[in-house]
C-alpha cells in the first residue's frame, strides 16, 4: 500500500469517527430541552417580552433539531418532555402577553403532535 493511500484511509476513518461523534441524539434533545426548560422556570418571572420571544425561538430551534431524533425517544424520555411542557405552560401563563402565550402554546402543541405522529407510524 502506498503511503498516500494509507493517509487517505486514515483520514476517512478519522472523519467518519468525528462525524459519528457529532450526531445529535435523542438523549441530546432531552438534555437540551431540560436545560432550556429549567432555565426558563428559574428565570421566567423576570423575562421581558423580548426574552420570551427569544425563548420561543430557542424552543423552535430545538424542535427542528429534535425532528431528526424524536423517533428514538424512550417512553421515559417522552414522559419527561410532557412534564417539562406542563411546567413551561405554568411559567408562560404567568407572563401577561396573550400573543406570546398563544405562540408558545402552538409551538408546544406542534412538538407534541410531532411526537404522537412519529410514534403512531411505528
Amino acid at each position: 500500500m502506498k503511503k498516500e493511500d494509507f493517509r487517505k484511509i486514515v483520514f476517512l476513518l478519522l472523519a467518519g469517527f468525528f462525524f459519528a461523534s457529532c450526531q445529535y441524539t435523542a438523549k441530546d434533545y432531552v438534555a437540551d430541552m431540560k436545560a432550556l426548560t429549567t432555565k426558563v422556570i428559574k428565570n421566567g418571572s423576570n423575562y421581558t417580552s423580548e426574552d420570551w420571544k427569544e425563548v420561543t425561538r430557542e424552543y423552535q430551534e430545538l424542535n427542528k433539531k429534535g425532528k431528526q431524533v424524536i423517533k428514538n425517544l424512550t417512553q421515559e424520555q417522552q414522559k419527561e418532555l410532557k412534564e417539562w411542557k406542563e411546567e413551561m405552560m405554568k411559567e408562560a401563563s404567568k407572563f401577561d402577553s396573550k400573543e406570546l402565550k398563544e405562540t408558545f402554546n402552538n409551538l408546544m402543541d406542534q412538538a407534541n403532535d410531532f411526537i404522537k405522529d412519529t410514534f403512531k407510524k411505528e
